[in-house]
């Protein structure tokens, strides 16, 4: 019997988010780091990798919380695009990502894209996650990206030889916001552009706990106009018809307040996460009657 964690996307303020959720979660007695299987993508990918490695988030939650403190005096500036640098943006993904040819063929396109686009180098990604760098790949974890050069979907784990900041950076960065990341000789972009979830790569366990930011509902916007929220959807129903238990965690009324509309303005990342301890610890009996009935 086994069982898997999955956490999507969402951006930087979906990172602190998530890492409440974890948080709040062991708190209220369910401990995700006894997962079998544990993948994350883009903004879940730091997540997982510590949650896989074993760590307690502790100084994770200290770090979001010593930036609330100094973001209320005014002792740090502004991070991340603004909302409309990051609608224009992601109008572009948007764009590549539904046009003409295969699937591949329009992530290589959005590969050319990133290469292209001046944006921040990859050492300024690395560098929020240089406390992982020398942190062994945790046998549980897997990292999905794209080869910014093919469109190829390349998920890591711990036979690819890949250190775990760079495989980290190379799932969550944003074409137009971060350079892609080399590893090996190859460019590598944000993996949730192939999918926010990568909830699929869990086929094969009983129980599947998705972690999620994706707004299955939404009509509009750029993740509306790229199919995400029916994606997700579609490969919650691929686990079902492949015997895998499903559950899904997803933010509510109250964390999506907390988050706001800019994934990216970490401003937002200290609210983010405090919300998420709450939301983890209200439903951590719902979550820990489905996690620990293995």
């Amino acid at each position: 019997m086994s069982k898997a964690l999955v956490l999507s996307g969402g951006g930087a303020v979906g990172v602190a988010w998530e890492t409440g959720v974890v948080f709040g979660l062991a708190r209220g007695g369910v401990d995700l780091r006894d997962a079998n299987f544990v993948t994350g993508t883009s903004a879940g990918s730091s997540v997982g990798a510590r949650v896989a490695a074993g760590q307690d988030l502790e100084s994770v939650v200290a770090f979001y919380r010593d930036m609330g403190r100094k973001l209320a005096a005014n002792a740090m500036p502004r991070m991340g695009p603004t909302d409309e640098e990051l609608g224009a943006v992601m109008g572009k993904i948007a764009d590549t990502l539904t046009g003409d040819g295969t699937p591949e063929a329009r992530r290589a396109k959005l590969g050319q894209f990133a290469l292209a686009a001046p944006a921040a180098p990859e050492e300024v990604l690395l560098e929020r996650f240089a406390d992982l760098k020398d942190v062994a790949w945790p046998p549980s974890y897997h990292c999905p990206t794209i080869d910014a050069e093919t469109g190829e979907w390349v998920v890591w784990d711990s036979t690819s030889g890949v250190g775990l900041d760079r495989g980290i950076a190379s799932s969550c960065c944003v074409p137009g916001l971060s350079a892609p990341i080399t590893i090996n000789g190859r460019r590598y972009i944000d993996g949730g552009f192939r999918s926010p979830t990568s909830a699929d790569l869990a086929k094969g366990n009983d129980l599947v706990l998705v972690i999620s930011l994706v707004d299955r509902s939404a009509q509009t916007g750029a993740f509306a106009q790229m199919g995400f929220g029916a994606q997700l959807e579609r490969e919650l129903q691929y686990l079902r018809d492949s015997g895998s238990e499903v559950l899904m965690f997803e933010a509510d009324s109250y964390s999506k307040a907390a988050i706001g509309i800019n994934p990216m303005d970490s401003s937002k990342a200290p609210a983010a996460l405090e919300a998420g301890i709450r939301q983890g610890e209200t439903e951590a009996s719902r979550i820990g009657a489905f996690w620990n009935s293995l």
